[in-house]
């Protein structure tokens, strides 16, 4: 986790697992969801719907916090530090920055649970008649 963002800024590493994304994408034979800080502006910029998923840095952090406790023993105030030095570094990075397309729809899970965000974004599929 520590070192997510490190080893994603490498050109080399942004390169290779975009042709793999893209060429599984391209594979698929029916709808496909794909996840990730760069899919809608660089990995698949053509996408039917590009939902860019956001949350306060607090929030995420209790949430990730919750996932970490199963392994070790994590803070809060530890996580949240983590996570804002990741989208500091991934919104600074040369090779497929994190940013906003303009046609990204933004969905701010902040004070949504899991249904609420799964059922969110449901209802756009459903909008756009995307659910085959």
């Amino acid at each position: 986790t520590d070192r997510v963002s490190e080893i994603a800024a490498n050109p080399e590493v942004r390169s290779y697992l975009l042709e793999i994304q893209r060429t599984l994408i391209n594979q698929a034979t029916r709808g496909i969801v794909v996840e990730g800080r760069d899919i809608g502006t660089t990995v698949w910029p053509d996408a039917e719907l590009k939902i860019f998923l956001t949350a306060d840095v607090a929030a995420r952090a209790v949430r990730r916090q919750a996932q970490l406790s199963e392994l070790a023993e994590v803070s809060a105030n530890s996580v949240a530090d983590s996570l804002a030095k990741r989208d500091a570094i991934d919104s600074m990075r040369a090779a497929s920055p994190l940013r906003q397309s303009e046609d990204q729809i933004v969905l701010d899970a902040t004070y949504l649970n899991l249904e609420e965000t799964i059922q969110a974004l449901w209802n756009l599929i459903e909008e756009r008649k995307l659910n085959g």
